[in-house]
């Protein structure tokens, strides 16, 4: 300790940004009824106008997060067993809140815990389509055994996905165990051809020509083999595989992140060199991503943040430009046998 040094330098500890956290990307919600709901006369729920469509406001809801050994103490319910069974250590239940009255453990909900919202097969598509939340802008799944409701469903907007499962009741395990295994793993991958714990519990598809047809309309579902066993066989919708949502997201969150805090270390003016070196900050996290382990973006294209100067004052402008590969499920051959 130098009282020379001390007085000519002074040190203090700079406070910075904390990293994001990305685990809400990897838990889930999943709608359900309660044991024990209040007379039906008592329910009522309160609809907001949305410029697309009708959306709920969130405090019409709440949840309660789970684990395997307790979810049973709450809903009758019996396809979130799959979520476990795929690999994910706890789940929200959400259920409106006039049923959660006498539920010491529902508590408010909160859109920040999760990414993904599925809804069991409590409710149709049809209610399901009524019951998304106003602010919730992540990923919603569904379950039907009619092919045309999995197409409306999924019509209205590409962050929904809805699989097709041909069981007569309970055909929501198949849904929940491919979104707990995809949600639990350690990298975002598209899950080809997972074959699952209980596929009794599945209503696999059993001809190839109809699941093709099925892969066209971009409808999630699981093939039945008698010989070979149920394995997932699309996962997605007509829009994007199951894994680029969760991936375009992550390396948005990653590049604002790289670029917040080199901005609060740099106190940046509004000069060429440092939109120059913001933009570097920025394109950070697309090298990591393009590389081993993760292999996210296209490395044959240029992903890239372009920053240029702004006409507002404070501001700078900004182009955000990504590619995703999107996933191979088939393969389609032309076959020749030369004798």
């Amino acid at each position: 300790m130098s009282t020379i040094f001390d007085y000519a330098v002074s040190f203090t500890e700079k406070e910075l940004i904390p990293s994001i956290s990305l685990g809400f990307l990897h838990k889930v919600g999943i709608f359900v009824k309660v044991k024990t709901p209040p007379p039906l006369e008592d329910k009522t729920l309160t609809i907001e106008s949305q410029s697309e469509k009708m959306k709920v406001a969130p405090t019409e809801y709440m949840m309660i997060e789970a684990v395997e050994s307790d979810y049973a103490t709450f809903t009758d319910n019996t396809d979130i067993q799959g979520f476990f069974d795929g690999g994910a250590e706890s789940i929200f239940l959400i259920i409106p809140s006039v049923d959660a009255a006498s539920i010491t453990e529902a508590k408010a909900l909160d859109l920040n815990e999760f990414n993904t919202i599925c809804y069991s097969s409590d409710y149709t598509t049809v209610e399901a389509a009524d019951m998304a939340i106003d602010g919730f802008n992540g990923i919603y799944i569904a379950v039907s055994s009619v092919e045309a409701e999995a197409e409306e469903f999924q019509a209205i907007s590409e962050n929904n996905i809805c699989f097709l499962d041909l069981l007569t009741s309970d055909i929501g395990y198949g849904m929940c165990v491919a979104t707990g295994y995809h949600l639990s793993r350690n990298y975002w991958r598209n899950n080809q051809y997972y074959m699952p714990q209980s596929p009794e519990k599945i209503g696999g598809i059993t001809d190839a020509n109809y699941a093709r047809t099925l892969l066209d309309k971009g409808i999630s579902f699981f093939i039945y083999d008698k010989s070979y066993g149920t394995y997932l066989s699309f996962f997605g919708n007509t829009k994007q595989g199951i894994a680029q949502p969760y991936i375009a997201y992550e390396i948005q969150l990653k590049s604002q992140e790289s670029l917040t805090m080199w901005t609060q270390e740099n106190e940046p003016t509004d000069t060429l060199m440092n939109r120059i070196l913001a933009e570097r900050a920025a394109n950070k996290p697309f090298d990591i991503y393009e590389r081993a382990p993760y292999f996210y973006l296209d490395p044959d294209y240029p992903n890239k943040v372009t920053i240029t100067k702004s006409e507002l004052k404070y501001h700078a402008s900004g182009d955000y430009d990504i590619k995703i590969p999107a996933p191979t499920w088939v393969y389609d051959f032309e076959s020749t046998v030369r004798k």
